[in-house]
């Protein structure tokens, strides 16, 4: 590999990072499949998704991306009620598959209150929206000024 970090304690030397054509390793671990290979931070705007009725007065969507995992925080302020219940412009497409890696949650949602609600954020299979539910009865919630504003996180792979 290229550069390598060691350290030492007077009687031994050990490998603690090394920078190689695959990423960064760890430990002196050689495996390309654990090699960290891509870091980012940034923002996305939230959108609502082409619903022609809902609008938001503001919207903030943060992300760290680290190898194949998102994390992202979302906050939207609901100036008009949405007749459906996604909103769009997460920053990249979450995969799923049958392995443990496709698997998603729900997430809680607070608003205003600032308490969670009973309704839940889940991120779409290769589509960059999420969708909200509603945990009374399962069913789809749409954003409204009733909520006004909406904060969430979860993580997706990619």
């Amino acid at each position: 590999h290229g550069l390598a970090i060691h350290v030492g304690d007077g009687s031994s030397i050990s490998e603690r990072a090394a920078i190689t054509p695959n990423g960064i390793t760890f430990n002196g671990d050689t495996a390309a499949v654990n090699a960290l290979n891509d870091y980012e931070e940034g923002t996305f705007t939230v959108t609502t998704n082409s619903d022609s009725t809902g609008a938001m007065s503001s919207e903030s969507g943060e992300y760290t991306k680290i190898g194949n995992v998102v994390h992202i925080r979302i906050v939207i302020v609901v100036s008009t009620n949405f007749t459906g219940s996604t909103i769009g412009g997460l920053p990249f497409t979450p995969t799923f598959d049958t392995t443990a890696s496709g698997v998603g949650g729900l997430t809680p949602v607070f608003t205003e209150s600032g308490g969670p609600t009973n309704t839940f954020a889940r991120w779409q299979n290769g589509s960059s929206t999420v969708r909200f539910f509603s945990t009374t009865d399962g069913t789809a919630h749409t954003p409204s000024t009733s909520g006004s504003f909406y904060r969430f996180q979860f993580s997706y792979f990619v």
